[in-house]
């Protein structure tokens, strides 16, 4: 996110988050603001980052889905632990939860993600039956404390 602009003649700039703060972010770039004030008026520079930190968007159906997908991920060549954002295209048995569960606690701990975050996608017919989507988030899980 790039913000700029002036109030009385002097520049506000908000550069935003350095990091991509949601799943709806992650394709935006990522900008930090240098600004000189050796001179009579600040100069702004925006200086584009060159290696934000990754997520990883994954649509699954269970665990054995998962294991194959973060293997296809490759974890190991990101430069930063990145973000893991599961979807889970449907309902899992209490098992099949925990699997994943106990999965994305693991990549955690050995410091492989960042954050683990599950979200549950649920259809339903509206009154007009109209097939609508709903992701309710299940679980966050995180490296940050």
């Amino acid at each position: 996110m790039k913000d700029e602009t002036r109030y009385a003649e002097v520049p506000v700039v908000h550069p935003g988050s350095t990091e991509a703060l949601s799943v709806l972010e992650v394709s935006e770039e990522r900008y930090v603001v240098l600004v000189d004030l050796s001179g009579g008026e600040a100069a702004i520079s925006w200086v584009k980052l060159s290696t934000p930190r990754k997520w990883i968007v994954l649509e699954v159906r269970g665990f054995t889905d998962l294991l194959v997908e973060v293997g296809r991920a490759k974890l190991e060549k990101c430069a930063k632990p990145p973000i893991l954002h599961v979807v889970l295209k449907t309902r899992l048995s209490e098992l099949e939860a925990k699997r994943v569960r106990e999965y994305i606690n693991k990549l955690l701990s050995e410091r492989r993600v960042l954050l683990g975050r599950v979200v549950v996608e649920e259809w339903w017919r509206s009154e007009s039956g109209e097939l609508k989507r709903l992701l309710r988030e299940a679980r966050a899980w995180s490296n940050l404390s």
